[in-house]
Parts: C-alpha cells; sequence; structure tokens
C-alpha cells in the first residue's frame, strides 16, 4: 500500500514539472498577464548551461528548469555527459535574475527517461504514463527544491552535483534484466522443446 502512494506521488510530482515546462506555451500565447509576446524583449536572454551530476555520475535525459519569480520557466535536457543549455520559449538562453531550480529524472516502467520531448508532447506515450521521480523532492520538485541561483547580465555556467542515497543511474534507468541462472534455465528450456 504504501509503494503504491509513493509511486502515486512520483508520478504527480513528475506531472507538475510537466506543467512547468508547458507553461512556457501558456505564457508565450500571450496570457501572462502582462502583454502580448511580441512586447517580451528576447534580446535580453543570456547563455545560461552547466553539468548535473548524482553521485558524481552523469547520464542524458535530466530536466533542469530554472523558474523565476515571474513570467516562463527556462529548460534544458542534459546530454550524455551531463551537460545542459537553457532555452525560454524555444530561444536559447534565461533571463537576468534569480531563479528556483529542479533538477527531474522521470524513468518510465521500462527504464526509458522521460525528458523535454516526452514532457512536452501534446499526446502522453506510453512511457510518460508509467513515468516515475527517480530524484528527491529537495531536487526534483519546484516546491520543495532547496536548489537556487542568480543568473547574471552576462549568463553563466552551473554545476549541480546532486548526493541520493543508493542512487545509480546503471539500476535505475534500466529494466530489470533477468540474471544469467533464469536466462541459462530459459534457454535449457527452450533447447528441450526442441525436436
Amino acid at each position: 500500500m504504501t509503494v503504491s502512494r509513493r509511486s502515486r506521488l512520483s508520478r504527480l510530482r513528475g506531472l507538475a514539472l510537466l506543467l512547468a515546462v508547458g507553461q512556457v506555451a501558456w505564457l508565450v500565447s500571450g496570457c501572462a498577464g502582462g502583454g502580448e509576446p511580441d512586447e517580451i524583449d528576447f534580446s535580453r536572454l543570456v547563455p545560461v548551461d552547466g553539468v548535473v551530476r548524482v553521485n558524481g555520475q552523469t547520464a542524458p535525459g535530466l530536466v533542469v528548469t530554472f523558474l523565476p519569480k515571474q513570467w516562463a520557466a527556462s529548460n534544458g535536457e542534459t546530454a550524455e555527459d551531463g551537460s545542459f543549455s537553457l532555452e525560454t520559449a524555444r530561444r536559447p538562453g534565461a533571463f537576468p535574475g534569480e531563479y528556483k531550480v529542479a533538477i527531474s529524472y522521470l524513468v518510465s516502467a521500462d527504464g526509458e527517461p522521460q525528458g523535454m520531448e516526452a514532457r512536452g508532447s501534446m499526446t502522453p506515450s506510453p512511457g510518460m504514463a508509467t513515468a516515475e521521480e527517480k530524484l528527491p523532492p529537495k531536487y526534483s520538485s519546484l516546491d520543495h527544491t532547496e536548489l537556487s541561483e542568480t543568473v547574471g547580465p552576462d549568463g553563466g555556467t552551473f554545476e549541480f552535483d546532486l548526493v541520493v542515497e543508493d542512487f545509480d543511474f546503471a539500476t535505475v534507468a534500466s529494466p530489470e534484466e533477468p540474471t544469467p541462472d533464469e536466462s541459462d534455465a530459459a534457454e535449457s528450456d527452450s533447447d528441450a522443446d526442441a525436436p
């Protein structure tokens, strides 16, 4: 019972982050309360990039969200080496200012990380339906994150070294595979059935 409750909470946290990512489109469509998108000075965007490590490891598919006090979030996704670059309303960079930062690692039941494309799709994929957040709320939840950064007038490069107990990308993102003994047993059974 506790496991299913945690699972549901993890999915809800993931969906909350998905909504934060999706708010960019909503705000750019003119619902920001501040005016039309052409009134927003995108020339003020500055380059923001960085690296995310979890227990010293890097992996693709972590979604980094910088949430300001007003307007839209800036987002990026890590590559294999843990590097990311932020975009705001599909334009490179972020506005100078103070941000809450959330780093999310949603993984589907079949072990597939759910990055920006899966989260931003108008039609949720089966992977998103089964995805669970693998990082604790102190990193992954915009409501509970302990992470914050200030983007200066020239942009910046940020490094996030997260410490998560009992976490390993190899075991978190890989579906359970049969042990060598189970694989051998399965092969023996199929050989026994052969004519």
